[in-house]
């Protein structure tokens, strides 16, 4: 029964911010010697509002404690948990397309979902040099859907979707920082600061709304109106106007003999 299992205030990842959540089980592991001591609580949890189900650890020692005087001469401490939340916590809000991606390609044609899927899941772990490599990787896969040559360099495929109309030439300079900055990690190194890798994935997310989004968007609607239009009943033809001074015709009545 519901009412049997305990509850705890957790953070939420689908929901976003703090939230009731059901506790589903639990481990506790705890070390005490001399020298130090320390306490790890696993959890699993569900909210109670969308039912996702995570796992919570807090974790406690005996060296990490924040301590003030009461007032009256006497210490007072107050350890610190440290949480970590597995999944990791969303770091980033994903874009209302990201599943209608998945769903709405045929089957086998879902990797650009699937490079974008692993993009935040690194973002939300913190792994900024890889989240611009995946960035840059995410533009590649877009530009092969729209028909660019795979094996253009990255200033030919820039070159080609210019061309094509599918990108203006402010946006080929854009795209060609986002490029820029996904060598960068890939190839020396470079950990780009938080505010950074939100301008990249800002400017990724609307490459794709633009080229892929919105298109495939105006092609369902398109489909769908001209379902409409064969659908709806024909407009009856008006009947001609009898001239003026004109009777309309009697039917003759015969009689049998």
């Amino acid at each position: 029964m519901v009412g049997d299992i305990s509850k705890r205030k957790a953070e939420c990842s689908t929901c976003g911010g703090e939230r009731n959540c059901y506790v589903r089980a639990e481990h506790q592991w705890r070390v005490d010697s001399e020298d130090i001591s320390a306490h790890r609580l696993y959890q699993i949890l569900e909210c109670a509002g969308c039912e996702h189900t995570f796992v919570r650890v807090g974790y406690t020692n005996s060296e990490d404690y924040a301590s003030w005087d009461d007032g009256h001469g006497n210490e007072e401490k107050e350890y610190i948990e440290h949480i970590e939340y597995l999944p990791a916590l969303a770091k980033r809000a994903r874009p209302e397309w990201l599943d209608s991606l998945f769903l709405s390609w045929p089957p086998g044609e879902s990797r650009l979902y699937e490079v974008l899927d692993e993009v935040y899941k690194a973002i939300d772990a913190g792994l900024v040099m890889l989240s611009a490599v995946g960035v840059r990787t995410a533009f590649d896969v877009v530009a092969a859907k729209l028909g660019v040559d795979a094996a253009l360099s990255f200033e030919e495929k820039l070159d080609e979707l210019l061309s094509s109309n599918h990108i203006r030439s402010d946006e080929r300079a854009h795209l060609a920082v986002l490029i820029e900055a996904g060598n960068a990690a890939a190839h020396r190194g470079w950990f780009p600061r938080q505010d950074e890798l939100v301008t990249l994935i800002d400017l990724l997310e609307r490459f794709v709304t633009q080229t892929v989004i919105e298109p495939e968007a105006a092609k369902r609607r398109d489909a769908e109106l001209a379902a409409i239009r064969d659908g709806v009943p024909p407009k009856q033809k008006r009947l001609p106007k009898p001239k003026l001074g004109s009777e309309p015709a009697k039917s003759e009545n015969r009689r049998g003999p």
